[in-house]
């Protein structure tokens, strides 16, 4: 095997070599800053100790009350999300079904069905400007839109959380 270290005669040289921010990460970045949001804003459930709190006493994680709702929130059909949204082809009807009698045999409800988006269904004036959009592929742009329509859903749903999944999850 030939391995051979590169080296670098400019600083320009190395910070053109690390890699670019696609649309897909800042599409990632952006559901979790959403999810961390909506997280922290939450309001307590009445009659529980907060699990937010702000004063510098911790909740007593023996507190069978606190523990009783964090397991049922986690067992429940959502894996304590308030929606659980998947992404796939409508095409992809295997897909579909798998994850339908999967979640089924393990008790999780899908609640949302996103149909994803081909990449060459997207027009070039519905793409974002900026330097990404010469660089990605189809692929990529499929991929951005499905998951945007995914946000787009989760907004107008009015959930709080949300476990965006693809239809290629295993489990």
């Amino acid at each position: 095997m030939n391995t051979k270290l590169r080296r670098f005669s400019t600083p320009l040289e190395v910070a053109r070599s690390k890699p670019k921010l696609s649309i897909c990460g800042i599409s990632a970045i952006l559901v979790m800053l959403i999810c961390v949001f909506a997280l922290s804003t939450a309001p307590a459930v009445t009659g529980l100790p907060s699990l937010r709190s702000s004063s510098s006493v911790t909740p007593d994680i023996h507190d069978k009350a606190v523990m009783s709702y964090v397991q049922s929130a986690v067992r429940n059909s959502t894996l304590g999300f308030g929606a659980t949204v998947l992404i796939s082809l409508k095409s992809r009807t295997d897909r579909r079904d798998s994850l339908a009698l999967i979640g089924h045999a393990q008790g999780i409800t899908i609640t949302k069905t996103i149909d994803a988006v081909l990449g060459a269904d997207i027009v070039d004036k519905a793409k974002p400007d900026g330097k990404a959009k010469d660089s990605l592929d189809q692929m990529h742009w499929g991929s951005w839109r499905s998951h945007m329509d995914a946000l787009k859903y989760v907004v107008d749903s009015g959930v709080d959380t949300a476990l965006i999944l693809e239809d290629d999850v295993d489990w």
